[in-house]
C-alpha cells in the first residue's frame, strides 16, 4: 500500500471535483468586505487533507450524480469542518493549528467565533441549494451532534470513572457524526438505494471514531512541531480519552492519576508524567488496536456496495486513518 501522504495526494490530483472545491473555497473571502477577507484567508491558509469532502465525492461516485451538487456539498462539508476547528481552538485555547498560529491567538476569541459562524453560514447556504436531496437535514443534524459530543466531553472532565463505552459514544458524536454525514450526503446526491446509503453512513461514522482515537493517541505521543498543533491539551483540561481510560483501569496507577488531578488543572510536570505512564505501560498501543478493530468493522460496511474503483478507494481511506502521521 502507498504511503498515507502519497495516497491522498494521488487521490486529490485525480479528482476534478476537488479542484473545483478549492476554487470555490478560495473565492469565499472575496465575497466579504476588506476587514473580513484576511481573517477568512487566515483560516483557509491552514489547508488540511480534505478528508471530509473526499468522503462526499467518493460516496457520490458509486452511482451517477450531479457533479455541481457534489462540489457544493463537498465544499459545505469542508467549511463545517473548518468552522468547527476555529471554534474548537477558542474552547481549547489552542495556539497552534496545522503548524500555524490559530485565528484566536492572533485576533482574539470574539473575532474567531464570528469567523467560525460565517463559515457555518456559507456551508448552510450551499446545502440549502440542494435541500431536496435531504443533505441540509443530514449535515445540520451532524453539527448538532458534534456540539453535543463536545459538551458531553467537557461535562466528564476529570471523571476517573468514565468508561470506554461513554468515550466511544462521545467520539461518535464529535467526529464520527460529520464523517458519517459526509458519506450519507454524498450517497443521497446519487439517489442510491436506502440500505446502501445506511451502509455508507455507518462506514463514515466508524472511520470517524477511529480517526478520533488516533488523534487522542497523538496527544500523548507526538511533539508539537511533528503534529502541527499543541499536544497534551486533553490531559491539561482533564479530558479522559481512551489511552487514559485504559491506564485508569490499572489499579496500580489509578491512585496516582487521581492525586495528579486532585488539585485541578495539572502542571507541565504532571502532564508529562501521565503521558509517559500511558506510553510506557502500552496503553497507546492498546488504543491503536481498538482503532484498528473499528476500521475493520468500517470496511465490512462496504461489502454490500457495488464493486469497483470507488469501493477500493473507500477501503484505502479507512486504512489511511491508521497510517496517517498527523
Amino acid at each position: 500500500m502507498p504511503s498515507t501522504s502519497s495516497f491522498l495526494a494521488d487521490l486529490q490530483n485525480g479528482l476534478p471535483e476537488l479542484q473545483a472545491l478549492e476554487n470555490m473555497i478560495e473565492g469565499l473571502a472575496f465575497s466579504h468586505t476588506l476587514p473580513v477577507r484576511p481573517l477568512i484567508n487566515h483560516v483557509l491558509a491552514s489547508k488540511g487533507k480534505r478528508v471530509r469532502p473526499l468522503l462526499v465525492i467518493l460516496s457520490s461516485s458509486l452511482y451517477i450524480s450531479d457533479k455541481a451538487a457534489v462540489i457544493d456539498v463537498a465544499s459545505a462539508a469542508e467549511l463545517i469542518h473548518l468552522a468547527s476547528i476555529v471554534h474548537d481552538d477558542v474552547v481549547d485555547s489552542g495556539e497552534i493549528r496545522r503548524g500555524r498560529p490559530t485565528l484566536n491567538s492572533c485576533h482574539g476569541n470574539n473575532v474567531a467565533v464570528l469567523i467560525g459562524d460565517i463559515l457555518f453560514a456559507h456551508a448552510l447556504e450551499l446545502l440549502d441549494k440542494h435541500a431536496h436531496f435531504g443533505v441540509l437535514k443530514v449535515m445540520s443534524k451532524a453539527i448538532s451532534l458534534m456540539c453535543e459530543g463536545e459538551l458531553e466531553q467537557f461535562s466528564s472532565s476529570f471523571d476517573l470513572a468514565k468508561t470506554e463505552a461513554e468515550y466511544l459514544e462521545q467520539v461518535r458524536k464529535k467526529t464520527g457524526a460529520l464523517m458519517g454525514a459526509c458519506c450519507e450526503a454524498g450517497a443521497r446526491l446519487s439517489e442510491m438505494p436506502e440500505e446502501e446509503i445506511m451502509c455508507l453512513r455507518a462506514y463514515g461514522e466508524q472511520i470517524g471514531c477511529a480517526f478520533q482515537i488516533i488523534d487522542d493517541i497523538f496527544d500523548f505521543t507526538s511533539e508539537p512541531e511533528e503534529l502541527g498543533k499543541s499536544v497534551g491539551l486533553d490531559v491539561n483540561f482533564g479530558i479522559i480519552t481512551l489511552p487514559l481510560i485504559y491506564l485508569l483501569q490499572d489499579s496500580v496507577h489509578r491512585p496516582l492519576i487521581g492525586q495528579l488531578f486532585s488539585s485541578g488543572l495539572p502542571d507541565t510536570s504532571a502532564i508529562r508524567q501521565i503521558q509517559n505512564l500511558v506510553i510506557n505501560e502500552g496503553y497507546t498501543d492498546l488504543a491503536f488496536s481498538r482503532a484498528k478493530a473499528i476500521v475493520k468493522k468500517a470496511k465490512a460496511h462496504l461489502e454490500p456496495l457495488p464493486d469497483g474503483c470507488t469501493k477500493e478507494l473507500l477501503q484505502e481511506m479507512a486504512e489511511h486513518v491508521l497510517t496517517r502521521k498527523k
